[in-house]
């Protein structure tokens, strides 16, 4: 799948919220069109931060939606700030000109207010990429002395599969979170083989993209019912989403004692049950 499709198809996986929510009813539309604020080009320019003469190359381009025309004056609205932010967000993670032309052009395959919905998840990738992280990286040798088991094509190709570590064409090895190393050092004091690190690695990044996902849909969705069809988020907003680190690993800090505790009882149940079934005296804690 290429980068046009996956953004298309994120817009159409978050059709169904944006429809649900108020924006979406006809006669909250036909309400704000009548109630549309319209601007000239300059008008426009200086209310988004973007040069005339660039606002008039996007539309030479087809890249904006038709203007409003009265008389001879053309006029934009709040379609035409949404469509540049997407603009603007899309060459600042660095897409070319054709390339978001292309993503454009599929306008007909993306749901109601797609742009609004494209420029908030432009700004929370941009407010997000501002985080710290460190990469490190290693040769295979390191990697096989701090498990002291030899690294196979597998499990190499396993590793990569969490999208944590790449390997590269010279054998070194790029590891997004070297912070992980020393936990893998325990693990392979303990007995743990490479490969079952592999596995514990790969479930552990599996279960947290699902619990980032969630966070930004959230942040998503607080956008769109803060700000109707303007994706532009609040001060606070963004300062939440810089504190995304912290305040998802306070919550796992908190979690994961209780949840520790409640897979315990529940395993030690599950082998009594299994004793008991096999005759034998269960064995109390």
């Amino acid at each position: 799948m290429n980068q046009v499709d996956s953004v298309i198809n994120y817009a159409d996986s978050i059709s169904l919220s944006v429809n649900n929510m108020s924006i979406s009813s006809s006669k909250e539309s036909e309400k704000k069109d009548s109630e549309a604020h319209y601007m000239t080009i300059e008008e426009l320019a200086d209310y988004i931060g973007m040069s005339v003469r660039n606002i008039r190359a996007y539309n030479s381009a087809g890249m904006l939606p038709p203007i409003t025309l009265r008389g001879r004056l053309g006029l934009y609205g709040t379609e035409h700030t949404a469509r540049l932010e997407v603009i603007r967000s899309l060459r600042e993670q660095g897409f070319g000109l054709e390339r978001i032309k292309q993503i454009l052009q599929n306008e007909s395959r993306m749901p109601a207010h797609a742009d609004a919905w494209m420029a908030a998840q432009s700004h929370i990738l941009n407010v997000i990429g501002q985080s710290n992280s460190n990469s490190e990286t290693v040769q295979t040798e390191v990697i096989e002395q701090d498990w002291d088991q030899q690294l196979t094509p597998e499990v190499a190709q396993k590793l990569q599969q969490s999208g944590i570590l790449r390997i590269h064409e010279d054998g070194s090895m790029e590891h997004l979170a070297p912070g992980l190393r020393p936990l893998g050092n325990r693990l392979a004091s303990m007995g743990v083989t490479i490969d079952q690190g592999a596995t514990i690695q790969n479930e552990l990044v599996q279960d947290l993209r699902r619990l980032v996902r969630t966070y930004l849909r959230l942040a998503m969705q607080l956008t769109t019912q803060n700000h109707g069809e303007h994706a532009v988020l609040p001060g606070h907003l963004d300062d939440w989403l810089r504190d995304t680190p912290e305040l998802l690993l306070e919550a796992i800090r908190a979690l994961l004692p209780i949840l520790l505790r409640q897979e315990a009882d529940s395993m030690a149940s599950m082998m009594q049950r299994g004793l008991e079934s096999q005759g034998k005296p269960a064995t109390s804690r």
